[in-house]
């Protein structure tokens, strides 16, 4: 699992490494942010990307974390 905002850690170098990761079976989360004000900002371009690899990507709520996270490990779409 890796909680990021993906402006930093986001870059185009790291696509190649997220999608050796998604082959090799590891099942790779990416929770945007966890908070309950506000809409978050996040890369919008890079959670696109992961999408892409079929990678989830979410923001969410504390509260819907728990059923969001359990969701995602699960393989089930993800709206966060």
């Amino acid at each position: 699992m890796l909680v990021t905002d993906l402006y930093e850690g986001g870059n185009e170098r790291d696509r190649p490494k997220r999608a050796a990761l998604k082959a090799a079976g590891v099942n790779v989360i990416v929770p945007l942010a966890l908070r309950d004000e506000r809409s978050p900002s996040f890369d919008c371009r890079v959670a696109e990307q992961l999408a892409a690899l079929g990678i989830p990507s979410f923001a969410c709520t504390l509260a819907t974390f728990p059923e969001l996270m359990a969701a995602a490990i699960q393989g089930q779409k993800v709206r966060g």
